[in-house]
């Protein structure tokens, strides 16, 4: 009797408070996003960098691409912003995705990650720091990419060091695609 009393509560207070029906995962929108070079610090005649690792977009400054963002949400933080996945897709190829994790405060996101790229034996540490602002239809913002040869794997040439990575500044902007609800 205790246990169908507090299954009918319940279900009053998810009818009485539309807030509790909200714990579920979504997509926030699907984005046609234009990434583009500002700065760049990292060698320019490096003889080795990582094979389209998607963030940074380029290595030097005008790089410009186009690609397909998804932002998700994924849960609740402790204080109550959303955590978010932001899931990155170059435009001309559907074989190569990064997925990245956040926050969103009122409409701005935030990225902090770190990741280990390895390619044939070379490896880079990588650091993603983007910081955005959302809206119903647009998505914009920076993104800081450092990046910096593994000790003890193959490094580039000429070589960058852990102490002193390179960093590349990018900035973006995007629309919300005809699809992404």
């Amino acid at each position: 009797m205790n246990r169908l009393f507090f299954i009918v509560v319940l279900g009053c207070c998810a009818w009485i408070f539309p807030g509790c029906q909200h714990d579920s995962d979504y997509r926030i929108g699907r984005y046609e996003v234009v990434s583009t070079v500002i700065a760049s610090s990292c060698p320019e005649q490096a003889s080795w960098y990582p094979v389209d690792p998607l963030l940074p977009t380029g290595f030097l400054p005008g790089y410009t691409r186009l690609m397909q963002w998804s932002l998700h949400r994924v849960g609740i933080t402790g204080n109550g912003d959303f955590r978010v996945q932001l899931v990155i897709q170059p435009a001309d190829r559907d074989d190569l995705t990064l997925v990245v994790s956040g926050t969103l405060e009122d409409g701005v996101v935030r990225i902090d990650t770190s990741h280990d790229l390895h390619e044939a034996g070379r490896a880079w540490y990588r650091v993603i720091v983007l910081r955005g602002i959302l809206d119903d239809e647009t998505f914009a913002g920076t993104i800081r990419t450092m990046l910096a040869n593994i000790p003890g794997a193959l490094p580039s040439s000429p070589s960058i060091p852990p102490d002193s990575p390179c960093e590349i500044h990018e900035e973006f902007a995007g629309r919300r695609s005809s699809d992404g609800y």
